[in-house]
């Protein structure tokens, strides 16, 4: 009914009222993380990428927050901070800041400023920097640089110059599928199947290709393109 509607849309204001004082006072206490999740409040709440970007900016060069540093690389890799600069300068500013979110321990941006060093984006191409990169960030679970690791080892030669190893790679899409990455688990189902890279196993190509379509019912993520094989 309409004022039942109207009862939980107030309610739901005061809530995200109230959080915004609650991540105000923090941040005005010196709390790194409120003044990050102030900014994620701008940005996803309030919708203003502009305030958001203030307060990452702020939090990630004067307090050294990996995530804040992180969120706003992603700003500048999606065009809504830097709209001024030129393309290469906020290349160049994603890449800055995604190493920096790397050094304040934010894994994602080692796997992200991987990416970068793979295609050159905003920085010097350099596969074997990506590469350290990636795998520090798949060591920390990040399930994104695990699949991309598979995927160099899988490409080989032709892509990136890197020597093809089906079984190096398998191991990396293996990890991907069990942090929950659909493409992965496709992956280690195709290579179960043709026997690439580990043993054929008709059975477990059965079960990872069930885990894949799992996956994507539980999250709604849909298969790229990019793991046929």
């Amino acid at each position: 009914s309409a004022p039942q509607a109207d009862g939980q849309a107030e309610l739901r204001e005061k809530y995200f009222h109230d959080k915004r004082v609650e991540f105000e006072t923090g941040c005005s206490a010196g709390d790194a993380g409120a003044c990050f999740a102030l900014g994620e409040w701008w940005l996803h709440f309030a919708k203003d990428p502009v305030k958001a970007e203030e307060l990452f900016k702020s939090t990630c060069y004067e307090r050294k927050h990996g995530n804040s540093c992180f969120s706003l690389a992603q700003l500048y890799q999606g065009g809504r901070a830097g709209k001024d600069s030129a393309d290469e300068a906020r290349k160049a500013k994603t890449f800055e800041l995604n190493s920096l979110a790397c050094e304040y321990k934010n894994f994602q941006g080692c796997g992200m400023a991987g990416m970068c060093r793979m295609y050159g984006f905003g920085c010097e191409k350099d596969i074997e920097k990506a590469q350290e990169l990636m795998s520090a960030a798949c060591e920390e679970n990040d399930a994104n640089s695990c699949f991309r690791l598979g995927r160099i080892y899988l490409d080989g030669e032709k892509k990136h110059g890197v020597a093809r190893d089906a079984s190096v790679a398998f191991r990396h899409m293996l990890k991907a599928c069990q942090l929950g990455h659909p493409n992965g688990c496709q992956v280690v189902s195709v290579m179960y199947k043709k026997g690439d890279g580990v043993a054929q196993d008709e059975k477990r190509h059965e079960f990872y290709r069930e885990r894949t379509m799992d996956i994507i019912r539980q999250t709604g993520e849909r298969i790229g393109a990019n793991v046929v094989m």
